[in-house]
């Protein structure tokens, strides 16, 4: 792609850049804009309710892990979590969950699947309740760390939730 300045001849530079940057916002609202909220699961979440939700979903992460390094203490070897962000040492390497408040998801690092995005969905089955989904391949958090982990430790893990 060609700079605008040569696309567009006798123009002083004022004019120039007002042109250049119409035409990046013009550009970049059509990329921001190409999916809707309902396709990224944030219609009728605050702020607030994603910080609760968040926070609920560490927390019960974080108190299953530690019950799981109390029953399989070669498998799980550390579990921390500070500030919004989950590290579970494991004997096949490190998951990572942290919140990502700006766009009101969790991430997810695990050293067997790699790094995934989940955005929050309200429950069907729970009407109080918040499901996190990957638009990826549509797989939701607790699955897929139930599954690692009853590879990991070789008997099938269930979340109770």
């Amino acid at each position: 792609m060609q700079p605008l300045s040569r696309l567009i001849y006798g123009c002083n530079r004022r004019t120039l850049f007002k042109a250049n940057q119409a035409l990046l916002s013009q550009r970049f609202c059509c990329y921001v804009m190409s999916k809707s909220p309902e396709e990224y699961g944030m219609v009728g979440f605050t702020d607030l309710s994603y910080n609760t939700s968040a926070d609920k979903t560490m927390e019960f992460l974080s108190d299953i892990c530690d019950s799981l390094a109390d029953k399989f203490p070669s498998c799980f070897t550390e579990i921390n979590s500070n500030g919004g962000v989950l590290e579970i040492d494991t004997s096949s390497g490190k998951y990572v969950i942290n919140k990502q408040a700006p766009s009101k998801q969790l991430w997810l690092s695990s050293p067997i699947s790699g790094p995934h995005h989940y955005d929050m969905f309200k429950n069907e089955e729970k009407s109080a309740d918040t499901l996190w989904k990957s638009k990826k391949d549509d797989h939701d958090l607790c699955s897929r760390l139930e599954t690692e982990f009853s590879s990991l430790v070789k008997k099938p893990i269930v979340f109770d939730n």
